[in-house]
């Protein structure tokens, strides 16, 4: 019993961490106009950076311009040049043929299209899996056996979406082009997103265990799972959302 009540404390602690994460605040930006829309000035709110410094934007629709191409943006910015185009060397005589540069681009197209589908997959795991740790904690407190079982068949549908939504992810982030003071927030999303399917396998390999044998330590290894999932999609649902929508996107 003793056991049962800490497992519930800490399901439910992790539950509170997930929805209070701290916002992630950038410096003043360096600009005080819009370089995608130039006639709208800049909103400290919505921001990214570029080389180590802050730009500074108008809208969050801004922020997914300018960190899907910033190099068309720059020349609206102060203190920065287009970069130089390189010099001609024997490389450059090789040139791809058309059907090369159509196949090419087909085929990255494609890629980025079905990348897409990523943003709407991830509300499966993110829904399915949160409200599986509430009924979880909510059977365990109450002793309602209704309430878990229903919790754990929530948490293997949502179990299951993430693995599209992890591989469609892996995608995404190989069509993107974020700037180099961003690779490392989206590295860090990739791999707390890989974190998720991952935890979910042992999840259900734990609850096939316990109801197959009834094993205390196989219901203690799921709750364990639950609770760390209950931290990670979260946090990597937080990160993702910096990558969109630009550092302060969580600023009250």
């Amino acid at each position: 019993m003793a056991t049962k009540m800490k497992v519930s404390r800490a399901l439910f602690l992790a539950m509170a961490l997930g929805f209070v994460l701290p916002p992630v605040r950038a410096g003043a930006p360096i600009n005080e106009w819009c370089p995608v829309t130039p006639e709208e000035p800049a909103d400290p709110f919505f921001t990214t950076t570029y080389e180590g410094k802050t730009i500074g934007l108008c809208c969050r629709s801004c922020v997914r311009s300018f960190n899907a191409d910033p190099r068309a943006y720059l020349a609206n910015l102060p203190g920065f040049l287009e970069a130089d185009t390189p010099s001609p060397s024997e490389d450059t005589d090789i040139k791809p043929t058309r059907s090369d540069r159509q196949e090419k681009d087909i085929s990255r197209r494609f890629q980025g299209w079905i990348g897409s589908f990523h943003v709407l997959s991830i509300h499966f795991p993110i829904a399915l899996i949160m409200v599986s740790g509430l009924l979880e904690l909510a059977g365990a407190l109450r002793g309602r056996g209704a309430w878990t079982q229903s919790a754990r068949t929530v948490y293997v549908l949502g179990s299951l979406s993430a693995y599209p939504a992890a591989i469609l992810g892996w995608i995404s982030a190989g069509q993107s082009h974020y700037p180099d003071t961003l690779r490392q927030t989206l590295e860090i999303h990739r791999w707390f997103g890989t974190a998720v399917p991952v935890l979910a396998t042992i999840g259900l390999l734990a609850l096939f265990q316990f109801h197959r044998k009834k094993s205390k330590k196989s219901l203690l290894l799921f709750r364990i799972t639950l609770f760390l999932m209950v931290i990670v999609i979260p946090v990597t649902a937080h990160v993702g959302g910096t990558l969109v929508h630009g550092l302060n996107y969580f600023s009250f």
